[in-house]
């Protein structure tokens, strides 16, 4: 029988005998001894209480569902999870979903099928819960009491050190301070950015006080900590300003100087929105993968960019100039100059349809929709899908339901006066959002390659439109 071992590392617990090497030396025996094979091992270092945190859980769970092992080996409950409703729902799907037992190797609670082996494993899970939130509380008031008397906690930010190991009180950084100084200064004559002084910091040699490069994320987090000025907080950052012991490198003024101007640059950095808007957003998709593309601001300006392609999946589409794709789309349906009797027709059967039900074979289809939206949902769940997946597969399903749903009355009025004198009413409409709406009723796909539209897949409803454009003879090449 295939096993796998996960193992889960927590640095406060290593002097009971949960160490890693001490969690794999237990694991490996037990699978020895019961002629188990263990094809796969998983390990989180230093990880939160959360499943969702440990990205070694979640592989596993991911694999669980491939169906590569068949038993999950964990050194104790605690390994596998600290919080109760985690424990049983992923032990839950596991064991009953999928076939896959986890057990404890230190702790023979027997089958867990068996009404004392449950009773057992979730007394241990509750002593499991209740031991991790009791430390966490502990350490909260530890912090909280620690800010009380006027000491910083976490890590000491850039601009200050220990002069000892272990020492309470942290002093102005003999080369920082002033640099941290010359910061504020220059962010508060209004003239630069974050990202510019984070540039400018690098090219001095500084490092942050982990050695990395500075960034605009760590030059914000200097900027707008009022540790500088001389306070501390009991809850990171959150709760009420306290004074600390430590000495100030700011001073309060050039302080709140700074955040004015951090207010003042974030009421106007954003430009009007309809330079935001992408027409083709929800509708665009990569001609070489298949991938849903996405709006995506740059330097030269609006493009289109593969998903596939963004996370690495190997698609070799380039970015798509916004410009050029939309436009291609609005002189297509700028062909549309059908006579007032085909409009009629098109429309009565338009409406028709929206009064028919759909056919078994319609309903069979949409319902299988409907099943995968839910499976789907299963699979982000149990963390075999990342969030942006997730919701990237979940909109194309959405899509394809909505292509089943009858189009409105009013829908259909519009789309009709809109397809009639499709530039009269375009450049009518001036607000971009409604354009891209106008869009996303006609169209369920547009298909770009290479900064060209190759193909448009209509909504269902509108099919007779653009078949009774193919038939005299527009739109050529698309």
């Amino acid at each position: 029988m295939k096993a796998a071992a996960y193992i889960r590392e927590s640095t406060e617990e290593q002097a009971n005998g949960f160490s890693p090497e001490a969690q794999r030396n237990a694991i490996y025996k037990f699978a020895e001894d019961n002629n188990l094979k263990i094809v796969k091992e998983y390990v989180d270092y230093e990880t939160g209480r959360k499943a969702e945190k440990r990205p070694g859980f979640q592989k596993l769970i991911s694999d669980a569902i491939k169906r590569e092992f068949d038993v999950i080996l964990v050194f104790h409950t605690s390994r596998f999870a600290r919080n109760t409703m985690e424990a049983k729902h992923y032990k839950k799907i596991l064991r009953e979903k999928l076939g896959i037992d986890v057990i404890s190797v230190t702790q023979r609670f027997g089958d867990y099928q068996d009404p004392s082996a449950f009773l057992n494993e979730s007394i241990n899970e509750i002593f499991d819960e209740y031991y991790s939130v009791n430390l966490s509380f502990w350490t909260r008031m530890g912090l909280k009491e620690k800010a009380q008397q006027g000491f910083l906690n976490g890590s000491v930010p850039f601009g200050y050190y220990r002069k000892e190991r272990g020492a309470k009180e942290v002093v102005p950084h003999p080369k920082q301070a002033s640099i941290v100084v010359k910061l504020f200064k220059k962010y508060a004559t209004g003239e630069y950015s974050d990202r510019e002084l984070a540039i400018w910091l690098n090219s001095k040699g500084f490092k942050t006080n982990k050695g990395r490069s500075f960034n605009k994320d760590s030059v914000r987090h200097i900027l707008t900590n009022d540790v500088y000025c001389g306070f501390v907080s009991g809850k990171r950052g959150r709760g009420p300003k306290i004074p600390g012991k430590h000495e100030p490198i700011v001073d309060i003024e050039l302080f709140e100087r700074v955040q004015r101007v951090r207010k003042e640059k974030a009421l106007t950095k954003n430009p009007p929105h309809h330079y935001r808007v992408y027409l083709l957003s929800g509708i665009l998709y990569c001609g070489y993968c298949g991938a849903k593309m996405h709006g995506n601001p740059q330097r030269e300006g609006r493009c289109y960019y593969c998903y596939s392609r963004k996370v690495g999946n190997g698609c070799l589409h380039r970015l798509n100039d916004a410009e050029i794709l939309e436009s291609q789309l609005v002189n297509f349906l700028g062909e549309f100059h059908l006579p007032e009797d085909v409009i009629r027709q098109i429309a009565n059967k338009l409406r028709e349809r929206a009064k028919s039900k759909m056919s078994q074979e319609q309903e069979e289809n949409f319902n299988s929709i409907l099943k995968k939206l839910e499976r789907l949902k299963d699979l982000y769940i149990m963390g075999d899908l990342s969030k942006n997946e997730y919701l990237y597969r979940k909109q194309v399903l959405e899509n394809e339901i909505a292509s089943y749903r009858p189009v409105k009355s009013t829908d259909i009025k519009r789309a009709i006066q809109f397809l009639s004198d499709f530039k009269k009413f375009w450049q009518g409409e001036k607000d971009q959002k409604e354009r891209q709406k106008l869009l996303n009723l006609l169209l369920n796909k547009v298909i770009a390659k290479d900064n060209k539209i190759v193909a448009v897949q209509p909504k269902r409803s509108f099919l007779p439109f653009f078949k009774q454009l193919a038939d005299i003879g527009g739109a050529d090449g698309i």
